[in-house]
């Protein structure tokens, strides 16, 4: 008779059992989807996979630290205002041309137009009102105001006059040199700019190719050769001797570059004159005559005043005062400043305006 001997635990199972028991339990545990811990506790379990994955929806190729989630989260932000702006820039670019004046487009640079088509779009995308202030400094170490405002109404460039930063009793000042007032054409917005600071001439400058324009339309207009009125109905100067080449090559050394390029040739004349009978004195000499540029312009006139030995800031801000009393509203206008010798400065306004 053979015996066979049975080994048992120390609880008394059979080793056999046990590990039988054993096999069924983990069996168990993994149909379950529960894990053991690696600590070796069979107590504690953590989810599996799958699970995780069904009751958090997470995907395998999601950020999982702080600073990945923070630079996606950036990204998206910056696409999506990017998205914004491009749809607002669409829109603001083809009103604006279509709007803007185009002694506009003529006369500010085109760095200038780009900035302010930006500040636009800025400002309507953000649903704002149509009120800006911008500041730009040029490279000649002088300053451009740049003021968009709502609407085109009677005073509103006189309220902007009035918020000017300098002033003469500062130790900052610098003089207002140079003034381009526009109004949109639908009446929606004015966008003005107040240059401050004296332009420098340069050494290289050279009146006569800068004025090639002015001297070529005064030898014609000396030699009897211009019709009556130009190409938009408005009459030509009469012949005077200041506008002999000598005169005009003198005057022309007295004005800022940039008043020579941008002036048409009858305007620079006209102003001329006004200059010749204020120089050397406290004077102001006028002008005004219909504005014959379209058929919108039938109420329009252009206002042309020289103003001898005053501040340019002073000089509009008066004219601007005057026209509103008397119910103008200013839609253009310039100033430019030419030096009267040991007299200062003489201040040439022109502003298009309507009752």
């Amino acid at each position: 008779m053979i015996i066979r001997r049975q080994v048992v635990n120390s609880v008394g199972v059979p080793r056999a059992t046990a590990r039988s028991l054993r096999w069924n339990r983990q069996a168990r545990v993994f149909s379950s989807g529960l894990l053991p811990t690696t600590s070796g506790d069979s107590s504690r379990v953590v989810t599996s996979t799958n699970q995780r994955s069904q009751s958090t929806d997470f995907r395998s190729w999601q950020a999982l630290h702080n600073v990945d989630i923070q630079r996606v989260t950036q990204t998206a932000m910056i696409h999506e205002l990017t998205q914004q702006q491009t749809r607002s820039i669409e829109q603001v670019v083809p009103w604006f041309l279509n709007t803007m004046p185009a002694p506009y487009f003529r006369q500010v640079p085109e760095s200038f137009r780009l900035d302010h088509i930006k500040a636009i779009s800025a400002i309507k995308d953000a649903n704002m009102d149509m009120h800006m202030n911008l500041k730009t400094h040029l490279p000649d170490g002088r300053q451009v105001l740049t003021f968009i405002r709502p609407g085109t109404m009677p005073g509103l460039l006189l309220s902007m006059i009035k918020e000017l930063p300098f002033n003469q009793r500062s130790s900052e000042y610098m003089p207002l040199s140079r003034v381009q007032i526009y109004s949109a054409e639908d009446d929606s917005m004015s966008l003005n700019m107040f240059v401050y600071g004296e332009e420098v001439k340069s050494a290289t400058d050279n009146v006569s190719l800068s004025g090639k324009h002015i001297l070529e339309y005064a030898r014609q207009l000396m030699e009897g050769t211009l019709p009556p009125v130009d190409e938009f109905g408005r009459p030509n100067p009469q012949m005077k001797e200041i506008f002999q080449p000598e005169r005009l090559l003198a005057h022309m050394e007295k004005c800022t570059e940039s008043y020579i390029l941008r002036s048409d040739p009858r305007r620079f004349l006209s102003q001329f004159e006004l200059f010749e009978k204020v120089s050397g004195s406290d004077n102001i000499s006028v002008s005004i005559e219909d504005s014959f540029l379209d058929e919108k312009n039938e109420e329009h006139y252009w206002v042309d005043i020289a103003l001898a030995n005053t501040l340019p800031h002073f000089a509009l801000e008066q004219v601007s005062q005057l026209l509103f009393l008397h119910s103008f509203d200013v839609l253009r206008a310039h100033l430019d400043n030419v030096k009267d010798g040991e007299n200062g400065n003489i201040t040439l306004l022109r502003m298009l305006v309507t009752p």
